[in-house]
């Protein structure tokens, strides 16, 4: 096989790529902001989390499936069975897609009134049902590519959506179209682009399926609860953004100022925080099939070791993001937003990036682990002291009940995955590295207080004269015995 790399060469890969998409999608974000100002930023950012749950509900677990099962036969070298569950996703996910498609557009309406309190949002609302089984299916092809290695192909296909949503979107705000509706029809109709383009792709390369192969049973024995699972945590999750605003409102002020408050912490404030991710989200999607293909070839000592060594290097990239944005939050706030407030809320957050980073790595390890529906109960049971933490907290502490809110249940998450995790790897807790990284981390930020510019080299510094990172680290991780085919 051509083009093979370790697994952090095809997170690489993956994540610069994703970076420069991120880095694309927030400037039409902060331009957006510019255009229909906080509160319409809010309104949108509303719309997407009730699209968020009709694409929870029209996937179903469908993309998971498809990455897991997938692997499961290519580590079998059976090519004729990865198309027969791929296909076997597809109708699935096909299905499901235009039941929650539907349900959507017959309860536009009450939904516009009843959870977003603004009823013009119901043609919003139709449209994100309409597209909603191509967003569904493209999901659950994308799972395909990730398990099979073809990173750069999807990699283009999402380049080529991403920019066409970005252009068609602009073009319908120009052309005095409502934002709201812009952001959507702009992006269900760059959707309906990449699934035909990932469509033919797939069409190419695979085999006819083998009717043989059993794929409906363990399809449907993964979806099932993967499904009940992410609807309940979708509705929470749901539930607390609409919870924001009312909370903050609740709280003192205005309707008005509570939706801008929500607009510049998830419109402006998260899109900068979690912009870094896309190595991390990269390489949490590249390690399920992996992990996969290792358990099921019995592979424990490099499962261990990999599982050491994304930890390891998950955590140092974390604590130099979280530090870098941390100390430049009001320069960056300034700059892409004209904002003191996106500065404030991007400073209060910013230290949360590394256990928010850590999360997802150690996410994607439990999956390619087979711990799927134990990440599935942990995020419901997080998701629901959220909702109770808001319900509490944001009518009497206003946004700092939210900041309280979310640090606790995204902490408590992570514990709970990380000590599952070296409970089914059986690898030790790396305390001294932990430690280290620490003092490395607290002290470069003091040091560089006054000239934050100056952080990142100095901790990178730090790091190496300290050997909390070695030269060896980052050659281990090169020849990773892990491989995928990056073309």
């Amino acid at each position: 096989m051509r083009g093979r790399a370790s697994v952090l060469g095809g997170a690489l890969v993956l994540a610069g790529a994703n970076l420069a998409m991120q880095g694309v999608s927030m400037l039409f974000r902060v331009w957006l902001s510019r255009r229909v100002g906080a509160a319409g930023m809010g309104l949108v950012q509303l719309v997407l989390s009730v699209g968020g749950l009709a694409m929870t509900a029209g996937v179903s677990g469908a993309r998971v499936a498809a990455l897991y099962l997938c692997a499961e036969e290519l580590g079998l070298a059976r090519s004729r069975g990865v198309a027969r569950v791929l296909e076997a996703c597809l109708r699935y996910g096909l299905a499901a897609s235009m039941a929650a498609g539907l349900a959507l557009i017959l309860g536009a309406d009450l939904l516009a009134r009843r959870w977003i309190g603004d009823a013009a949002a119901a043609g919003s609302l139709r449209l994100l049902g309409l597209f909603l089984p191509a967003d569904c299916l493209g999901a659950i092809l994308s799972g395909w590519f990730t398990a099979s290695g073809r990173v750069g192909r999807l990699v283009g296909v999402q380049a080529v959506e991403r920019g066409a949503s970005i252009v068609l979107t602009v073009l319908l705000l120009r052309a005095g179209g409502d934002a709201c509706r812009a952001v959507v029809l702009g992006g269900g109709l760059a959707s309906l682009l990449g699934l035909a383009a990932m469509a033919m792709i797939c069409l190419r390369a695979l085999p006819r399926p083998d009717p043989a192969i059993p794929a409906a049973k363990r399809l449907l024995r993964l979806c099932l609860p993967l499904a009940l699972g992410d609807y309940l945590r979708a509705g929470l999750s749901t539930a607390s953004h609409l919870l924001i605003p009312r909370g903050l409102a609740r709280s003192g002020g205005s309707s008005e100022a509570a939706v801008a408050a929500y607009g510049v912490i998830h419109g402006m404030v998260f899109p900068v925080l979690f912009f870094p991710a896309a190595l991390l989200y990269a390489l949490a999607d590249l390690l399920i099939p992996e992990l996969s293909r290792l358990r099921v070839q019995g592979e424990t000592t490099r499962i261990r070791a990999l599982a050491d060594r994304c930890f390891r290097l998950g955590a140092v990239f974390a604590c130099a993001c979280a530090g870098t944005l941390h100390l430049l939050s009001a320069p960056l706030g300034q700059l892409l937003f004209h904002s003191e407030q996106a500065g404030f809320y991007l400073a209060l957050f910013a230290p949360l990036i590394v256990v928010l980073y850590l999360d997802a790595v150690t996410d994607g390890l439990l999956k390619g682990l087979g711990q799927q529906l134990y990440c599935i109960r942990c995020s419901i049971f997080t998701s629901a002291l959220e909702v109770a933490g808001l319900l509490v907290l944001l009518p009497r502490l206003g946004v700092t009940g939210y900041f309280l809110t979310f640090a606790v249940t995204r902490l408590i998450n992570y514990l709970l995955g990380a000590g599952r995790l070296l409970r089914v790897t059986g690898g030790p807790l790396p305390m001294r590295f932990c430690l280290k990284l620490a003092l490395c981390l607290g002290a470069c930020a003091v040091l560089t207080r006054s000239w934050p510019w100056c952080f990142l080299p100095v901790f990178c510094a730090a790091l190496l004269l300290s050997r909390t990172l070695t030269a060896e680290d980052l050659r281990a991780a090169k020849k990773s015995p892990v491989c995928f085919d990056i073309r």
